[in-house]
């Protein structure tokens, strides 16, 4: 779940539907995939220009995307 106005996405369990991490990302997150064959999250970071990368097994950004327009939506991965 993207949190816009602290810049953070929480993890929510997909066992307990709850929140186990909050982790920060870029500038105003917008949108979110996730990737079960990587283990990965990724987040769209509207006003920051980038995507942000979140590792589900470490819960911590591993690293950011640039972009040359502003991402809102992600395709590729199923959104959650």
């Amino acid at each position: 779940m993207t949190n816009a106005n602290d810049n953070t996405t929480s993890v929510i369990s997909d066992s307990t539907n709850k929140a186990i991490a909050t982790v920060r990302v870029g500038y105003s997150p917008i949108g979110i995939a996730y990737d079960p064959a990587s283990g990965e999250i990724f987040v769209a970071n509207y006003y920051g220009t980038t995507v942000s990368i979140i590792s589900d097994s470490t819960r911590a950004s591993t690293w950011a995307i640039v972009q040359p327009e502003w991402p809102m939506t992600l395709r590729g991965a199923r959104s959650s």
